[in-house]
């Protein structure tokens, strides 16, 4: 069972839930599959090479939210801790777009290994 924090997207998460009864469903759905097993969802196919290179023990993997009315992505950072635990950080939520592109200067910024976050 991972860990999970979402506190980045709080906002995020509540608007998405407010669509409709649907898309809170599937919100609710998608956080207990990612607490049994994250490695479910599917790896981004690009990560910017200074977030691959600055953290070996995290994959971004990519969680499609949609319904007849909503289109939604939110990009996860998916840890193997040192214990074998895992810990899921929710980094961005966002409606889908064609030819949207990630800010990865700022999830490099707000990558935090969980481990650090203990001390």
């Amino acid at each position: 069972m991972a860990s999970i924090d979402s506190s980045l997207v709080k906002d995020e998460i509540k608007r998405l839930i407010s669509l409709s009864q649907s898309a809170k469903k599937q919100v609710r759905n998608v956080f207990t599959r990612l607490e049994a097993d994250p490695s479910e969802f599917e790896e981004l196919q690009y990560v910017s090479p200074d977030v691959a290179a600055r953290f070996e023990n995290v994959t971004i993997r990519k969680v499609k939210i949609t319904g007849k009315n909503h289109d939604y992505r939110m990009i996860v950072a998916h840890w193997i801790l040192s214990d074998d635990s895992e810990h899921v950080d929710v980094l961005l939520v966002f409606a889908r777009e064609q030819g949207y592109a990630i800010d990865w200067d700022w999830v490099e910024a707000t990558l935090d290994p969980p481990a650090r976050r203990e001390d």
